[in-house]
Order: structure tokens, then sequence, then C-alpha cells
């Protein structure tokens, strides 16, 4: 009876400093792809989330039909905005708050609609009025189907606007029925980076640099990069005197990168 009594003191007083003692968890490495693309992978996600939720939006409310008719009464005009007002404030509510520069709706004709921002562009044909901008092509990828991203480029050329665009088809039951345009800014693009973090375009131009200024010029360690990380294929890195980097291959859809950071 007392062995059985000190054998239960001796139970109890393990588990009481078991109890005290915290619990170490170690940490398994993440993918190397998935540490450094993460933000990038959760951005673009959210991206075509936002589409569908507005697109759903859009074909509720009509909102294809009504501002097409809208633009036609008021001869490409805006006068007639405020009547649908209701609606195209619940469309923008529907996407994430504060990523996006501007949003751009296009019908199947290819005349621009609606603009969050930009009103200028407002009752313009993407395909015929707006020749040197990134609005064609995102139009007529994705009036075909696709999602289609237009690379951070500098429109109107010249400014010191650099933007990228991002483009999806909005569908209504099954029927491709308009176009639309996410545009989102370098600054927001460079806040899913980190300080050390460069990413360059396969034409060898920076896309995100040290310094804001030094987008779409040129990275000047480019030739150093292995031709297969520049093709999509695999990882490289390189050298330049003392530092070393590495630099990784990045696609979301037709967008490839090459993401280069110091070890």
């Amino acid at each position: 009876m007392k062995r059985t009594f000190f054998i239960l003191i001796l139970s109890t007083l393990f588990l009481s400093c078991a109890s005290q003692t915290p619990l170490t968890v170690v940490k398994q490495e993440e993918p190397l792809k998935t540490v450094r693309f993460n933000a990038l992978e959760n951005f673009f996600d959210v991206c075509e989330k936002d589409f569908s939720k507005v697109n759903e939006v859009i074909n509720r409310k009509n909102l294809v039909k009504n501002l097409t008719h809208l633009q036609l009464m008021n001869s490409g005009g805006s006068k007639y905005y405020l009547l649908e007002r209701e609606n195209i404030s619940e469309m923008i509510k529907a996407v994430t708050k504060g990523l996006y520069s501007d949003i751009i709706l296009i019908n199947p004709a290819g005349t621009i609609i609606y603009t969050m921002t930009e009103q200028a562009l407002f009752s313009k044909n993407a395909t015929l009025g707006l020749p040197d901008s990134p609005y064609p092509l995102c139009f007529s990828k994705s009036i075909a189907g696709a999602i289609h991203v237009e690379d951070l480029t500098n429109y109107p050329r010249y400014s010191n606007n650099i933007d990228m665009y991002i483009s999806s088809p909005v569908r209504k039951e099954g029927v491709i029925t308009a176009v639309m345009i996410f545009k989102v800014s370098l600054e927001r693009i460079e806040q899913l980076v980190n300080s050390k973090t460069r990413i360059i375009g396969k034409d060898g131009l920076y896309r995100i640099a040290e310094k804001r200024e030094s987008a779409l010029h040129p990275y000047p360690h480019f030739s150093r990069i292995n031709s297969s990380c520049l093709n999509g294929m695999k990882k490289d890195s390189f050298r330049v005197e003392s530092r070393e980097y590495s630099c990784i291959p990045y696609q979301y859809r037709n967008l490839y990168w090459i993401i280069i950071s110091e070890r």
C-alpha cells in the first residue's frame, strides 16, 4: 500500500513539472519558393478572388447592359452615372480596399463604360482609341477568355506612372460579356517584397529596384544570370565581388520575373 502511494506521488510530481515546461516546436524550413514568393502568390490569389466577386455584382445588377445604355444616351459622357451610383458602389466595395489604383470595365465592343479614377478614359475604345496603352492587349486577351497581366509599364509614356494591369473576362452563364481590368501601382507591388529583394524581367530591366527611380532601367548584373534561370527552368546564383545572390524564376500566368536576393 505504501509502495502504491509513493508511486502515485511521483506520478503527480512528474505531470506537474511537465505541464510547467514550455513545449518547444521545431519549425520545419519551408520550401524556398513558398518562403520567397508567398506574398506575391497571395496578392495574385486575392486579385482572382476579387474578379470573381466583381463578376457576381456585375451580373446581378446588369451593369454592362445598363452602363452601355447610359453611355450611349449621353453620347460618351458620364452625365447619367448617378443613375447607377449604388450599383457601382457595390461593385467597388466587392474588391479589396486600397489594392487597386483604378478599376476599368470594358463592354464587348471595346468601349470603356466605367473607370474608378481615370475619367479621361471613359467612352474611349480600348482597341482603337488607346493604341500605345496596355488596354488593347488586356482587352484582346481577356475577351478571348484569359486572365492576362501587362507587366509594370510606364503609361502614359514619359510620365512618372509605373503600373501593372491585370485583366479578366466577365462571364454570365458561360458567355463573356465584358472585360474587367485592375490597375496596380508600382508602390503597391514594392510592398510585397523585402528591402533586399530585386525583381527583373526577362528583358533585363528592373521591375523592383533599391531605388524606385531605377524601375524599368537595366539591371547591371543581368549577364551573370544563367539562361536556364531566365527560361524559368531552375534557380541560379552568382557572385559580385564578395556578395552572393540567388536568382529564382517566378511565373504567374503570362508574367515572367526573376527574383534576386542577396544571401
